[in-house]
C-alpha cells in the first residue's frame, strides 16, 4: 500500500478527540502549512482521490513535494497517537518508561536507573504484564552483572533469579492457555464437520488438553483465569449448553468488573464476554435480560472507530435477534431502520467474520418480508467471493441464498448451486440431513402437482422432518434459521 493510501486510512480512523489533538499540536509546533492543509483536505473536505490531493496541494503550494509532505504528516500523526496512548494506556506508559530508563543508564545515572527499574517492576506486577516484567527483571540482573554485584548478597541474587523463573513459568502457562483458546475459536468459527472423524478428534483433543492444563494453573493470575473461563464458556456454547455457558460468562463478567485496571486497550476480551452473555441469553431465550448487557456494551466508549464499529455491530445483532428468533420480522425492519446509519456507512470498518453475521441477518429479514431483491443484494458480494469457504457461516449463507433464488423463480441457478454444494460436501466429507431434505424439496416441481398430491407430499416431508435424528451441524443450521418451517409453509 502506498504511503498516501495509508495516510488516508489513518486519518479516517481518527476519533474526534484525536483529530483535535492533531490540529492543536500543529499550532503549538508551528508546523508548515502544507502538512495541515493536506490533513484538512482528507479530514474536512473528505477527499480520498490521491491524484486530486496531489493536484490541490500543488495548486496551493507550487514548491511543495507531495511524497515528503505525505510521509511527514503520517509520522506526525503517529507520534501524536503514541503520546495520547501513553496517557491512556498503562502498557504504553511502561514501554515509554523503559526507554527513559535506558537513557538514564547510558548517561551513567545508575542510582536513578536502578530506582526507576524498581518502580517499573512494581508497576508491571500491578497491571500483571508478565512479558514486560520479564524484560525489567532481566534488565535489573544485567545491571548487577555490569556493576559487579555491588552490595548484593548471594541470597538476594538467588531470590531475584527465582522471581525471573516464576515469571517465566507464568508466561508459559499464559501462552499454553492462549494457544488452546485460540485454536478452539479457530475450530468453532471454521466449524469442522462433526462427521469428519479426524476433525472431531482434533476438537476433542483440544478439550482434553485444556482439562489437563487446569490442574496446574496459577489461579491467582487474571490472564490465566480469563483465558480458562473463556475456553470453557465458548466450548459450552458450541455444545448447546447455553445455561452453563451463561453462568461461566457471568462469572467472567464479575471478574472483569472487579479488575478494570487489568483491561486491555481496547477491551476486546471484555467485549467477547458481553457478546458471550448475550449469545447465552439468546440460547435460553431470555431476551428480556439482554438490554442490561447491551447497556454495558454501549458504555465502552472512547476507543478507535474500528472498535466502536465492532461494538455497534454486536449491539445491532442482539437488538434484532429477539425479533428474528421469534419470527417478528415486522419489528426486525424497525430495528434495521434504527441502525441504518451504522449499517450503511460503517459496515466497511468491520472484519469479514462480523460482516458475514450482519449480512446473514439482513438477508433473512428481507427474505421473510419478501423483499427478495434486497435480500439477494446482502449476499452477492459474499457468494461471488472465494475467500469465505472455510468459514462455517458461509455454509448457512449458501443455503439462504438458495432460498432467495427459489423465491425469485430462478430454478436454473438453484439447481446448479445445489450440484456445486453437493460436490463440495463430498470433497469435505460433510453430511447434513436437513440439507438433504432441503435440496430434495428445492428440486421438486410444485407447480405440476395437483392439490391432492401436494397434500400427500406435505405429510411425507412433515413426517421425515419430524423424525430426523439431527447431527451437530444440523442443530447449528436450525438455530440460525428454521428450514423445517420454511419447507412446510411452501408445501402448504
Amino acid at each position: 500500500m502506498s504511503k498516501i493510501n495509508s495516510l488516508i486510512l489513518l486519518i479516517k480512523s481518527l476519533s474526534k478527540s484525536e483529530k483535535k489533538a492533531v490540529y492543536v499540536r500543529s499550532n503549538l509546533n508551528n508546523a508548515p502549512k502544507e502538512y495541515i492543509t493536506l490533513f484538512k483536505f482528507i479530514d474536512k473536505d473528505n477527499i480520498n482521490d490521491t491524484a486530486k490531493l496531489a493536484q490541490l496541494l500543488k495548486e496551493k503550494y507550487p514548491k511543495a513535494f507531495f511524497p515528503a509532505i505525505t510521509s511527514y504528516l503520517y509520522s506526525f500523526i503517529l507520534k501524536i497517537l503514541v503520546d495520547i496512548k501513553q496517557n491512556q494506556d498503562a502498557v504504553y506508559s511502561l514501554y515509554n518508561s523503559i526507554s527513559a530508563a535506558n537513557i538514564l543508564y547510558e548517561r551513567n545515572l545508575y542510582s536513578d536507573y536502578r530506582a526507576m527499574l524498581e518502580k517499573l517492576i512494581c508497576k508491571a506486577k500491578d497491571i500483571e504484564n508478565y512479558y514486560l516484567l520479564l524484560i525489567l527483571e532481566r534488565m535489573e540482573l544485567s545491571f548487577f552483572i555490569k556493576e559487579g554485584f555491588d552490595g548484593l548478597s548471594e541470597k538476594e541474587i538467588l531470590d531475584k533469579q527465582h522471581k525471573v523463573n516464576e515469571t517465566l513459568k507464568t508466561i508459559r502457562q499464559i501462552n499454553e492457555q492462549s494457544t488452546l483458546y485460540e485454536l478452539l475459536r479457530f475450530y468453532l468459527e471454521n466449524k469442522p464437520t462433526s462427521n469428519n472423524l479426524s476433525s472431531r478428534q482434533l476438537f476433542n483433543d483440544l478439550v482434553v488438553s485444556e482439562m489437563s492444563l487446569v490442574s496446574n494453573l496459577k489461579h491467582d493470575v487474571f490472564e490465566i483465569n480469563k483465558l480458562h473461563q473463556l475456553f470453557q464458556a465458548h466450548y459450552l456454547i458450541s455444545t448447546g449448553d447455553y445455561r452453563s455457558a451463561f453462568n461461566c460468562f457471568i462469572e467472567l463478567n464479575n471478574m472483569f468488573e472487579q479488575n478494570r485496571h487489568l483491561w486491555n486497550n481496547p477491551p476486546a476480551y471484555y467485549m467477547f464476554v458481553l457478546e458471550g452473555v448475550l449469545e447465552s441469553l439468546r440460547g435460553i431465550r431470555k431476551f428480556d435480560k439482554m438490554p442490561y448487557f447491551l447497556d454495558k456494551l454501549k458504555q465502552l466508549t472512547g476507543y478507535s472507530i474500528y472498535f466502536q464499529a465492532e461494538l455497534q455491530s454486536i449491539d445491532f445483532i442482539y437488538s434484532v435477534v429477539p425479533y428474528t428468533d421469534t419470527k417478528d420480522y415486522a419489528n426486525s425492519l424497525l430495528i434495521i431502520e434504527e441502525y441504518k446509519d451504522f449499517l450503511f456507512s460503517k459496515r466497511g470498518l468491520l472484519n469479514p467474520q462480523r460482516d458475514l453475521q450482519i449480512s446473514l441477518i439482513l438477508s433473512i429479514i428481507y427474505l421473510m418480508t419478501r423483499d427478495y431483491s434486497l435480500a439477494k443484494k446482502q449476499l452477492t458480494h459474499i457468494i461471488s467471493a472465494d475467500t469465505y469457504e472455510s468459514v462455517w457461516l458461509f455454509r448457512l449463507i449458501q443455503l439462504i441464498n438458495l432460498l432467495i433464488y427459489y423465491e425469485l423463480n430462478d430454478f436454473e441457478f438453484v439447481t446448479s448451486s445445489i450440484r456445486a454444494i453437493k460436490r463440495q460436501n463430498r470433497i469435505k466429507n460433510r453430511k447434513s440431513k436437513i440439507e438433504k431434505v432441503l435440496f430434495r424439496f428445492l428440486n421438486t416441481d410444485l407447480f405440476s402437482l395437483s392439490k391432492t398430491k401436494k397434500e400427500a407430499l406435505y405429510k411425507k416431508f412433515q413426517a421425515e422432518l419430524d423424525n430426523i435424528a439431527y447431527v451437530d451441524d444440523d442443530a447449528m443450521l436450525l438455530s440460525k434459521f428454521d428450514f423445517k418451517e420454511w419447507i412446510l409453509v411452501h408445501l402448504r
